[in-house]
């Protein structure tokens, strides 16, 4: 059902992610390389406020506006790109404080012992989406999403460990693997 939701609606998630992630993801991937380069402060600081721009306002800009095709979907009614944009615009404010204290959260958490950020990054998994498709503020979204996940913490813990796993594997095997450019 997932596969055939995002099929039908492509014309509209496509350009939403072309348009709202993927320059970010492309700058970050540039600045990375330059960094690991050059380690010159301005390079570095530049990188995390591009990084940081792109995790506490484009990605949530994007998963705003991606919500609202999937949900509208799922009633049945079909979302143009600009409706879209603009339902996740109206929520942009409420997404950027609330993206920014959730980062804060877990890294400050991870910071100070490794535990309370996994715990904070589990609690703080569906503030994104609530403050979206419930319309709640920051605080209140922080209390929902936690509401949300009692009984699915292990759950979300193992999906979360596969993902990284399969992140870190990605990682130790793509430099082997050959650019189809070479």
């Amino acid at each position: 059902r997932a596969l055939r939701l995002a099929r039908e609606h492509a014309k509209t998630l496509i350009p939403i992610q072309a348009c709202l992630v993927l320059p970010g993801s492309i700058m970050i991937g540039v600045q990375a390389d330059l960094v690991s380069r050059n380690q010159a402060p301005a390079t570095t600081l530049l990188f995390l406020a591009i990084v940081m721009f792109q995790s506490v306002v484009m990605g949530p800009m994007a998963q705003a506006a991606s919500l609202c095709v999937v949900s509208r979907a799922t009633l049945g009614r079909n979302t143009s790109l600009k409706q879209a944009l603009d339902f996740g615009t109206r929520r942009l404010q409420t997404l950027i404080v609330t993206a920014f204290v959730t980062e804060f959260l877990i890294f400050g958490g991870l910071f100070l012992l490794i535990v309370p950020g996994i715990l904070a990054a589990l609690w703080f998994t569906f503030t994104q989406q609530v403050v979206v498709l419930e319309r709640l503020d920051t605080q209140d979204a922080f209390a929902r999403s936690r509401q949300l996940m009692q009984g699915q913490m292990l759950n979300a813990f193992l999906l979360g460990l596969m993902l990284i796993s399969f992140s870190l594997f990605y990682s130790l095997i793509a430099p082997d693997l050959p650019l189809p450019l070479e």
